[in-house]
Order: C-alpha cells, then structure tokens, then sequence
C-alpha cells in the first residue's frame, strides 16, 4: 500500500496529507492522545506528529499496527488510501469522514 504511494511521487505529498488528517481523525475519535500512541509504536512524538502532518510518509508496517491501535478495518483503509490517488480533495474528505 505504501510502497505504491511512494512510487507515486507527483501524488505523495497530497496522499501523505490526506492520510495525516485520517490518523488524526481517528486517533481523537478513538480518545488516544499523540504521547499514547507515539508510545504505542515505539516511535517519537515528533516522528507521529510528521506522519499526521502529512510531512513525512508512514510504511506499510507502520500502517498496519496504527490500524490494529485505533482498530480501524485494514482493507477499508487501504480503499480510501489507494482510492486517493484518482480522488479530487473534496471527495476524499467525504470519504474519510464516512471511515
């Protein structure tokens, strides 16, 4: 999944953005805070702030432990991730809105 965004380079810094707003998204829906869940992945604060800024890509693994922690459905994720790439803005924040 990531892989295929990062091979996308034209595309990454609006994929990385959008999948940014969707982890934050989920992480307050889900009441945990950025020191909890940096805690949880092992990674720093600063590392987990990146990723939700869309400054800084997740991988693959990265992906799928932070959909185990907020118990998101993987392939639902991975739709709305890959379905970004042909997605104009507008249609891609309804669509995380309905995750």
């Amino acid at each position: 999944m990531v892989v295929f965004l990062e091979d996308q380079e034209g595309e990454l810094a609006t994929n990385q953005k959008m999948w940014g707003v969707l982890l934050r998204r989920q992480r307050r829906k889900k009441k945990i805070s950025l020191e909890d869940l940096a805690d949880q992945l092992k990674i720093s604060l600063t590392d987990l702030q990146s990723i939700e800024d869309g400054e800084k890509a997740a991988s693959k693994e990265m992906i799928e432990e932070i959909a185990r922690i907020l118990d998101v459905n993987r392939e639902k994720l991975a739709q709305v991730v890959n379905q970004s790439l042909t997605m104009s803005v507008d249609e891609l924040r309804e669509k995380i809105r309905s995750i």
